[in-house]
């Protein structure tokens, strides 16, 4: 139940706050809940959050992945595509092989990359 699992990741947060990948976890449920402005401006954090601290990490990457899908089913075409011209950078084409294989298998069977 991904409400379940929603309160489980707020529960997490309440221990250890703005703990990164505890806010994913939170993101990743709103979205299943289809709470799409709450899991966006997560991921936009998060996205800030890891450029700044870790660089154009795979975490950041994964961020960037995740907000096209986000807006995409938000029906926000535009920040999709935002999202998607920052795939163009090179230093994305280095890791997309290490990206996680759900999260790609589901872009592009969805043709969203």
């Amino acid at each position: 139940d991904v409400a379940r699992w929603l309160s489980l990741a707020e529960r997490g947060l309440a221990k250890a706050p703005n703990h990164p990948v505890m806010l994913q976890i939170k993101a990743d449920m709103l979205y299943r809940l289809k709470r799409y402005s709450e899991a966006a401006a997560i991921y936009e954090a998060s996205a800030a959050d890891y450029l700044g601290r870790t660089g154009k990490s795979i975490r950041y990457w994964c961020s960037v992945l995740n907000l096209i899908r986000i807006y995409h089913d938000a029906g926000d075409k535009a920040k999709a595509d935002e999202q998607r011209k920052k795939l163009d950078d090179p230093e994305y084409k280095k890791l997309e092989k290490w990206m996680p294989g759900s999260l790609m298998d589901d872009l592009a069977d969805r043709k969203l990359i």
